[in-house]
């Protein structure tokens, strides 16, 4: 009976599914996640002497509150989240400059903010809270670095400096622990809902053991892509407390290390809430879609990707523009991965060639690439959950799920991805698309 209580009391908290979304949902579960934990790292800073911080703590509880209140009772999410993601940048900031910069625990709570960020947010903002993060977290490490004695050692000895960092792992991990069981709760209180509605048969018994064999690797996959960024950044602060054991060369090694684990691990966030949104889709929304230009939105996206690395990407398209059914989002998110992919293990100076035609009762798009090619082992396993972690030409990470939900994706609208691919020889990846006749 008191479970019951108890569980009626938190779902009146966060909303019921009628009223809110499931996102919305999840962002009042992690305001009132973060509220006790905001509580407590408040009196734990003052106990240790930090007192500007503690009672800045305590200003972003009372914005936290705010920000539930006029997401839970005045219907205003969008005003919310941007609301909470402002302050809690602000408030990551400030941390940084009074809490000792790198030495402190700041860093590992700005990769915490990202990913709460990333789930609670419209799927249109994620980038620009990124991409406020990474300039952030960049512009703060430029000054520190390139300004001696900017900020300030504000730790009394190692023993606080310790046990400050081991507290904030310790509620990085209880709030990560919180948003993931919330999310595995739903996932699976959706899928009982669905079993519900229909009369199970074998064929449904199958789909539902595929279904916990792809989230229990999602989340596995989570897991392992977040959990290394944070060990990285500990490893970094360890370092960065024995200075004269790195020299400028190593500092930025590592620096360089930070960064593309952390672009890593958004790319992967990124994709993953993608399929997570059309999962919820009770079905696709067709459209019609102009392929050139779906093709020509990504590229722009990855243009400076490709510079970078001095990639030459041609295009080879029809006279006439193909118009053919589909989804936009999807079509588009499917070519952003391949292209990114050819990218990704295309070498500094090669190229990647990008080809659309027309056939009978089909419209193919080819994505070929000078680079790195796979062997018959990794082509077996390229479009399914035992598609492992590889590595691009600059070290690029890439944890193999992109390929296997552009397939998934695609079957929605009934088109097919597959591969060619020889070892030192680059790989050909194509695109159908069924056209009506």
């Amino acid at each position: 009976m008191l479970v019951l209580i108890k569980k009626h009391t938190w779902n009146r908290w966060i909303g019921s599914a009628e009223q809110f979304s499931l996102e919305q949902r999840i962002f009042h579960a992690v305001l009132l996640i973060l509220l006790p934990i905001l509580l407590v790292s408040s009196i734990f800073d003052f106990m240790i002497g930090l007192v500007g911080i503690g009672l800045y703590l305590f200003f972003a509880l009372a914005c936290q509150l705010l920000a539930y209140y006029l997401s839970r009772y005045k219907q205003k999410g969008k005003t919310a989240i941007v609301f909470f993601a402002l302050n809690g940048y602000g408030f990551l900031a400030l941390n940084y400059y009074f809490n000792s910069g790198i030495q402190g625990p700041t860093l590992l709570l700005f990769l915490l903010a990202a990913m709460i960020i990333l789930v609670v947010s419209p799927d249109k903002m994620n980038r620009i809270w990124m991409a406020m993060n990474l300039l952030l977290v960049t512009g703060l490490l430029w000054m520190e670095y390139n300004t001696p004695g900017f900020i300030e050692f504000t730790y009394e000895n190692q023993t606080v400096l310790f046990a400050d960092i081991t507290f904030s792992y310790w509620c990085s991990l209880l709030v990560i622990y919180g948003i993931t069981t919330y999310i595995k709760f739903n996932y699976a209180r959706e899928r009982k809902l669905a079993t519900d509605r229909a009369e199970i048969n074998a064929q449904q018994k199958q789909q539902l053991e595929k279904i916990d064999e792809q989230k229990n690797k999602l989340f596995s996959i989570i897991g392992h892509d977040v959990r290394g960024p944070l060990t990285l950044i500990r490893g970094y602060l360890d370092l960065m407390e024995h200075k004269d054991a790195l020299n400028e060369s190593e500092s930025e090694q590592l620096r360089l290390q930070l960064q593309e684990s952390v672009d890593g691990t958004i790319e992967m966030l990124e994709n993953l809430l993608e399929w997570s949104r059309l999962q919820y889709l009770q079905e696709t929304q067709w459209e019609q879609v102009n392929i050139s230009k779906a093709i020509d939105q990504v590229l722009l996206l990855l243009e400076k990707q490709a510079a970078k690395k001095q990639i030459q990407i041609h295009r080879t398209t029809p006279v006439i523009a193909q118009v053919i059914p589909g989804n936009k989002r999807i079509m588009e998110l499917v070519f952003r991965n391949v292209i990114q992919n050819a990218i990704k293990f295309t070498p500094e100076n090669g190229s990647i060639h990008i080809t659309e035609k027309a056939t009978a009762g089909a419209y193919i798009v080819e994505v070929k690439d000078s680079g790195m090619g796979m062997s018959d082992a990794q082509l077996k396993s390229l479009f399914t959950f035992k598609a492992k972690t590889t590595y691009g030409t600059n070290r690029e990470k890439g944890t193999g799920m992109g390929l296997m939900l552009c397939k998934e994706l695609l079957s929605g609208i009934e088109g097919t991805i597959t591969a060619e691919s020889k070892e030192g020889e680059g790989s050909c990846f194509l695109i159908h698309f069924n056209i009506p006749h």
